[in-house]
């Protein structure tokens, strides 16, 4: 899914190459005609010409990458996230409660619960409801006998 803001989708960014390298015009030019930044023009000859064979037959250069980042050098150790998973496991506590007691913030146990789906405890079933099933409507009446003040409602 291209930006909201993008000039060029996947069909817009094969004709810009298509410009540059088929046509053989500059990247100002190219990026004129399509009306879009040289930089833009740029970014997407480079990515064009850095795709092997298969991409650029299938297409696949001209679309949207995943602004994920290739790597997490702070993420936490895998030894981190295994010991608060089981303390979860374990005691069924929430964020804070686990930060206490292993020392991680609580802001980033919340985080590794999160990731390994451990963020909401499950829920408990519910009871099944008490239905009064009649063949008729109305032939249940729920009867209240009047009392006299002060006076007892059954119990002894």
């Amino acid at each position: 899914m291209a930006h909201g803001n993008a000039r060029l989708g996947p069909a817009g960014r094969r004709e810009l190459v298509r410009l540059m390298m088929v046509m053989g015009l500059p990247e100002r030019q190219a990026a004129a005609c399509l009306s879009v930044s040289p930089c833009t023009a740029h970014r997407w000859k480079t990515r064009w010409l850095t795709a092997s064979a298969a991409e650029r037959r299938s297409g696949r250069w001209a679309l949207d990458r995943s602004s994920r980042p290739h790597r997490s050098p702070r993420r936490t150790s895998a030894d981190i996230e295994a010991r608060v998973c089981a303390a979860r496991e374990r005691t069924g506590w929430g964020p804070r409660l686990i930060s206490g007691e292993l020392g991680v913030a609580h802001s980033t146990v919340h985080a590794i619960l999160r990731r390994h789906g451990h963020s909401r405890a499950p829920r408990r079933p519910r009871d099944a409801g008490i239905r009064y099933e009649w063949p008729c409507p109305g032939d249940l009446l729920h009867m209240v006998a009047s009392h006299e003040p002060g006076e007892s409602l059954g119990r002894a």
